[in-house]
């Protein structure tokens, strides 16, 4: 059997442009290490059973304070249909990403970076937040009241 390292140089699998795009599973449990302009597939063996945020917090350990970390838990690794992917500032919990994740024997993707991230095209993210705001809008969920602020009030970044 190939080691990670193999595999990587020899069948590369994780491309990194302006997207991630992870194709196929592993037979091993990894994370995608990325740093500026570099992607890294590397051992998550320790990682694995982990919950979320202990997991994060061995992935500070290992890359650093700087570094930023969205992964699965158990629920991703046991392929737990509904199962989300967390971050040190919310989660992915629609449509069992976290299971996806798992499939792939991926646990996490952690990133630190020094530059400043831009979108290739601003007007079409303009365009998609102002969709995403207009479907808001029209939720029933979106009039709902926290501490004071409506759910819309909150999305738009009032505290």
């Amino acid at each position: 059997m190939k080691n990670h390292k193999q595999v990587i140089r020899e069948e590369p699998n994780v491309s990194l442009r302006r997207q991630i795009a992870a194709s196929g599973s592993g037979h091993w449990q990894v994370h995608i290490f990325i740093k500026n302009d570099r992607a890294e597939v590397r051992d998550a063996s320790a990682l694995w059973g982990l919950g979320t945020g202990e997991a994060q917090a061995r992935l500070e350990e290992t890359h650093g304070k700087r570094v930023r970390a969205a992964c699965i838990g158990p629920a991703g690794e046991n392929l737990v249909r509904f199962a989300s992917v967390q971050s040190g500032i919310g989660s992915a919990s629609r449509g069992g990403v976290g299971t996806v994740m798992g499939a792939k024997n991926l646990k996490a993707l952690a990133v630190v970076g020094t530059g400043r991230v831009t979108p290739d095209d601003p007007n079409a993210l303009k365009a998609a937040l102002a969709e995403q705001m207009e479907w808001v809008k029209g939720n029933e969920v979106s009039s709902l009241s926290f501490d004071g602020k409506s759910a819309l009030e909150l999305l738009k970044g009032g505290t």
